[in-house]
C-alpha cells in the first residue's frame, strides 16, 4: 500500500501524536484532503515550521471566523 503522506512528514509529526480532524476524522481520506492537528511546544514551533516549510508544505491563511484561538499556523501541501 502506497503511503497518502510522504514519510517524512510523518517521521516529523509522529512525535506529536497527530490526529486527524474534519471529514478524515469519520474515515473520508483523500490524497488530497486529510486534515491533521499536532500539538507543539511554543520554543519549537519555529522549528517545526521551518521543516515544514522544507517539505514543501506553505503557510495557510485559513478564515479568521472559524479558526479556533489556540491554533498558531496552519499548513497544506497541494500535492503528495
Amino acid at each position: 500500500m502506497k503511503s497518502i503522506i510522504s514519510s517524512q512528514a510523518l517521521l516529523l509529526m509522529r512525535p506529536y501524536k497527530p490526529i486527524l480532524i474534519g471529514s478524515a476524522a469519520y474515515g473520508n481520506v483523500h490524497a488530497n484532503d486529510i486534515d491533521m492537528l499536532i500539538c507543539v511546544d511554543a520554543g519549537k514551533l519555529e522549528e517545526v515550521e521551518a521543516k515544514l516549510s522544507r517539505l514543501g508544505f506553505t503557510r495557510q491563511v485559513p478564515d479568521p471566523e472559524t479558526l479556533d484561538p489556540r491554533v498558531h499556523s496552519a499548513w497544506k501541501l497541494e500535492k503528495l
